[in-house]
C-alpha cells in the first residue's frame, strides 16, 4: 500500500476537514413531545431517566427452586411447600425445604440462591439435591437495580429510537418522549438537458435521476420531512428565487448540478445574491470535486441559518455525496450524538492499477466477508454501475492495494 498524499490546490485535503466547517456553525433542529408508539427512528431530544430500579426487586434468572443456603449445601431431600410465579408480591421462605420459581418472578425473602431444574431430581411435591452438587450464595439471582438504579441516565440524548430503545423507553413508563423534529429538506435539481421521467428525451436530453436518488434517500428516513422537490433550468434569477424561497421554510437545501465552473453554473453566484456564505468549494474527491457547502439566512427569520449542500450534476456524483456530505449535515441538524456514523472497513479483493491524488469513492459489492469488488464504470455518469453497488469504498490521496478502505454505505 502506498502512503497517502497530501492534496494541493484546494482549500480543504478532505470532504471531512471542510465538513467539519460548516457543521461547527450548526445547531439542531427544534424539539416536539411525541407519543413513544409514534417515534420509532426519531432523536432522543432529552435524556431518559430511570423512573425506579431495574430490576424493581431480586428476581430470579432461572427456573427453579429458590433455596437458602446452608440447608441445601449437604443435599438431600426437600419438600417444595409452593411456587412463586413471575407478577406476584415477594414472599417469603419457609422455615424448611424450598420453593418452585419461574424465571423473572420475585426472590423470596432469606432465599440467598437458585438452583436451576436440570440440576435438581424432582418428584411429587419434593425434590433432591444431589451432595456433590456445587453451588454458591446469590447464584442465577439479578439483584435489584444491578441493570440502572432510580434517577440514573438509561438512555442519552441524541439516541435513535430503535426497538430496543423503544423497548427500554416503554420499561422506564415513557409513553411520551421529547424528539427532535424531523428534519425539512427542499431539494432544487438544476440543469436545462434534464427532464420529467415519463417524457422521451431527444439524445442531447436526460430524464431526471437525481430527484428519483434524493427521494429514495430522504423519503425513507423518519428524522426527514422532504418538504419539497424541483426541478429549475439554467436561469440565474428563477435559482435565485428557488433559494431564498427554500431558505424560509427548509432547515436543509439540496441541490444539484451548476456547481462548477462553467458559464451556465449559477449556484455560487445564486447562493451569494441572496446573502448567503459559501463554506467550501471545489474538494478533492472523486466523483463529487466541484460539491459546493455553503449557509443563507433567511430573510424573513434572521438569526436562523440554513445549510446548502450543492452536488454536481452527475447521477453517481449525488450517489455518493449523499453519505459523504448530505449524511452528516443532515445528522447534526437531527441531534444524533455523532454527525459522522460508524462506518466499517472491507478488504478491495480488485484494487484498480492507478492511484489519484484525490480521495477516490468507488462503487463496489459487497461480499459479506469484509471484502468487497470494485465495479469498473465509464465515469460519474454511469448509472448501471452504480445501481450495482452495495455502497462506496473511500481510497485516500495517493493510496493503493486491497486495504482495509472504509466502506460508505449509501443511505443516510
Amino acid at each position: 500500500m502506498k502512503g497517502s498524499k497530501i492534496n494541493r490546490g484546494f482549500d480543504y485535503a478532505s470532504a471531512h476537514d471542510a465538513l467539519a466547517r460548516l457543521l461547527s456553525r450548526l445547531l439542531p433542529v427544534g424539539q416536539e413531545s411525541i407519543r413513544l408508539e409514534r417515534a420509532a427512528g426519531r432523536v432522543l431530544s432529552q435524556p431518559i431517566y430511570a423512573d425506579r430500579d431495574s430490576p424493581p426487586s431480586d428476581v430470579s434468572a432461572m427456573d427453579g427452586y429458590a433455596v437458602r443456603t446452608a440447608q441445601a449445601e449437604q443435599g438431600g431431600l426437600f419438600e417444595v411447600s409452593g411456587e412463586v410465579a413471575i407478577g406476584q408480591p415477594v414472599l417469603p421462605m419457609p422455615r424448611e425445604g424450598c420453593l418452585k420459581i419461574g424465571t423473572g418472578a420475585c426472590v423470596p425473602e432469606g432465599c440467598d440462591a437458585i438452583l436451576p431444574r436440570e440440576q435438581v431430581e424432582e418428584s411429587d411435591q419434593a425434590i433432591t439435591i444431589p451432595s456433590e452438587l456445587s453451588f454458591r450464595a446469590g447464584q442465577h439471582i439479578r439483584f435489584r437495580g444491578e441493570n440502572a438504579t432510580q434517577g440514573s441516565i438509561v438512555i442519552s440524548e441524541g439516541t435513535t429510537i430503535t426497538p430496543p430503545v423503544a423497548s427500554a423507553l416503554a420499561a422506564f413508563g415513557r409513553a411520551s418522549v421529547s424528539a427532535y423534529r424531523p428534519v425539512r429538506v427542499a431539494v432544487i435539481t438544476t440543469g436545462d438537458e434534464l427532464l420529467p421521467i415519463e417524457s422521451s428525451p431527444r439524445p442531447w436530453q436526460i430524464r431526471d435521476s437525481n430527484t428519483a436518488t434524493l427521494r429514495a434517500a430522504l423519503s425513507s428516513v423518519p428524522w426527514i420531512d422532504l418538504i419539497n422537490a424541483e426541478h429549475i433550468v439554467d436561469a440565474p434569477a428563477l435559482l435565485t428565487d428557488a433559494l431564498g424561497s427554500a431558505a424560509e421554510h427548509a432547515d436543509l437545501i439540496i441541490t444539484t448540478g451548476g456547481v462548477s465552473m462553467g458559464d451556465h453554473d449559477y449556484l455560487k453566484p445564486a447562493l451569494i445574491s441572496v446573502g448567503g456564505e459559501v463554506v467550501y468549494h471545489k474538494l478533492p474527491i472523486r466523483p463529487g470535486k466541484p460539491s459546493l457547502g455553503g449557509l443563507v439566512e433567511p430573510r424573513k427569520a434572521p438569526g436562523r441559518t440554513v445549510p446548502v449542500v450543492a452536488l454536481p450534476g452527475n447521477p453517481v456524483a449525488v450517489a455518493a455525496g449523499l453519505p459523504l456530505l448530505i449524511s452528516p449535515v443532515s445528522r447534526m441538524l437531527a441531534g444524533f450524538r455523532s454527525p459522522t456514523p460508524r462506518r466499517p472497513t472491507a478488504l478491495l479483493r480488485n484494487p484498480p492499477d492507478r492511484t489519484l491524488n484525490l480521495w477516490q469513492y468507488l462503487p463496489v459489492a459487497w461480499h459479506g466477508d469484509g471484502q468487497v469488488e470494485f465495479l469498473p464504470t465509464k465515469g460519474s455518469g454511469d448509472l448501471a454501475a452504480a445501481a450495482r453497488a452495495d455502497g462506496f469504498l473511500q481510497i485516500p490521496p495517493g493510496c493503493s492495494g486491497t486495504g482495509p478502505w472504509v466502506f460508505y454505505d449509501p443511505k443516510l
